[in-house]
């Protein structure tokens, strides 16, 4: 009965669980890689990082020396980051969410979740074998059981709270968990790649699941600079006029150029999805500064979670 109340949605959903545990990871990976790309040109895999530095502002103006070329930041100098990240969350990091009890499981999952004021349903909980374990290289069956989970919190135990409370709680778990984790097993999506903390993100947030359904992308972004891994003005460039703009996801642009006296005339290309993404053709002469602000990307100070802009 559940499954067929739930499969007009699957289609929808499907791939939210993936996005969230193991697909950011994923997605942060591919997000590093291409950056790199449009920086660097193609380059080994094996020498890809999978965790990137935080880039710096291109605060120089763009050199129109060289068709096609690519802004590359100066690393010489560290964008100051957010602050470390937080571990009042979580003082012992095997044991979050879990309240030991006298029965047959060994722990018994909890939620801050007001739907769960009265317990956390057992089949609702992390299966006991799958605590502590990551979800990396982790059969499909197993990770079928937290998406099992996933489906029905989503579609019975959303308590749809205001998004400015939900957020920020959000995104302290996420710090805790990720100070937290086994270096040498943790993934950089969402709760580290950690089973138990998965289910536990599932339980307590599930106005979450919903933004990484409708708005994956800037989410993953967003969250990234919630745990201080990007800086908030990572897709930033300062064009030869002077002006800011910053990339979007997906597009490649290229700026140009003419000196006043008309005679000479430069193009210029940046972007941090490759040159294969969808180009975008500026003039600079011509385009004013509120065209220039419609076509470029989210600016992440800005936090559309909290502050309303996101509904």
């Amino acid at each position: 009965m559940f499954r067929e109340l739930l499969s007009s949605r699957l289609i929808q959903v499907g791939l939210v669980f993936f996005v969230l545990v193991v697909g950011g990871s994923l997605l942060y990976s591919w997000h590093a890689d291409r950056k790199m790309a449009a920086e660097l040109g193609p380059i080994p895999q094996s020498v890809v990082s999978p965790v990137e530095k935080t880039p710096e502002i291109n605060t120089v103006p763009v050199d129109f020396q060289t068709e096609g070329s690519v802004d590359t930041p100066d690393e010489s100098t560290d964008t100051p980051m957010s602050e470390d990240p937080s571990t009042s969350l979580v003082d012992d990091a095997e044991n979050v969410g879990f309240a030991d009890v006298s029965s047959t499981r060994i722990n018994v999952q909890t939620s801050s979740n007001p739907l769960f004021a009265d317990g956390v349903p057992e089949h609702l909980q992390c299966p006991e074998h799958l605590i502590g374990v990551y979800a990396r290289g982790l059969r499909r069956e197993e990770l079928l059981k937290i998406y099992n989970i996933q489906l029905e919190v989503m579609a019975n135990y959303n308590p749809n709270r205001p998004l400015a409370e939900v957020w920020p709680q959000f995104i302290e778990a996420e710090r805790g968990y990720h100070a937290n984790a086994d270096p040498m097993q943790m993934m950089p999506g969402t709760s580290a790649g950690r089973l138990d903390w998965s289910v536990q993100m599932i339980l307590d947030f599930p106005e979450v699941l919903v933004i990484v359904e409708e708005d994956p992308e800037r989410y993953s972004d967003m969250r990234m600079v919630g745990i201080g891994e990007y800086s908030p003005d990572w897709n930033l460039h300062i064009l030869p006029d002077g002006r800011p703009f910053r990339t979007a996801t997906g597009y490649w642009y290229e700026f140009s150029l003419t000196s006043e006296d008309g005679l000479a005339g430069r193009t210029r290309g940046i972007g941090h999805s490759g040159r294969n993404a969808q180009l975008v053709e500026i003039n600079l002469n011509e385009t004013s500064d509120e065209e220039l602000k419609r076509l470029e990307g989210w600016n992440y100070n800005i936090n559309p979670y909290t502050t309303g802009i996101y509904k």
